[in-house]
């Protein structure tokens, strides 16, 4: 299996559980209970993509599964490592008491859907997917665990929609 694989598994598996910690950040404190729900969910198949991404690499005898954020830079470029750490000042202000207005939460919900996007379609399908196409071991389970990780990425970015929909018209 081609290193740049394991390297981009690494970042995803950085990638998804930042994004779990946040979102469950931001279901705590938004006051509509559909949102809330719908936030944790995604928060939860973000722990499970995670764990699923390790599981792959230990699989391949992958056990370091730790990325340095240099290594995360040169790998998936200076934009992922502002998404990280734009997670962790959010995390970081929630967790001191900071609770955005209703335009904030948006824009911060709005910002989230472009990394669903990045993460579904730019990672998962075009990198990983093409990666695997061009390795010896044709694994169709692979494959298939990782367009079905791309398509539930697909589903966040319409859940996220609609509470960005949601939130916009009701008063916080």
């Amino acid at each position: 299996m081609k290193k740049e694989f394991f390297d981009v598994l690494k970042c995803s598996i950085l990638l998804e559980k930042n994004v779990a910690e946040f979102l469950n950040k931001i279901a705590e404190i938004i006051d509509d209970k559909w949102s809330s729900i719908a936030l944790r969910h995604i928060a939860r198949e973000s722990e499970d993509h995670a764990k699923t991404l390790e599981d792959i690499c230990r699989a391949y005898g992958l056990y370091d599964l730790e990325v340095a954020i240099e290594e995360y830079k040169r790998i998936i470029g200076s934009k992922g490592v502002e998404i990280i750490d734009s997670y962790k000042r959010i995390i970081e202000r929630l967790d001191s008491g900071w609770k955005p207005d209703k335009d904030e939460l948006l824009k911060i919900l709005e910002k989230q859907n472009i990394v669903e996007k990045l993460a579904g379609e730019d990672i998962y399908v075009h990198f990983l997917l093409r990666l695997l196409e061009h390795v010896v071991d044709e694994n169709a389970i692979l494959k298939l665990l990782l367009r079905n990780i791309s398509e539930e990425e697909e589903r966040h970015i319409k859940l996220i929609e609609q509470i960005i929909e949601r939130l916009a018209v009701k008063r916080l």
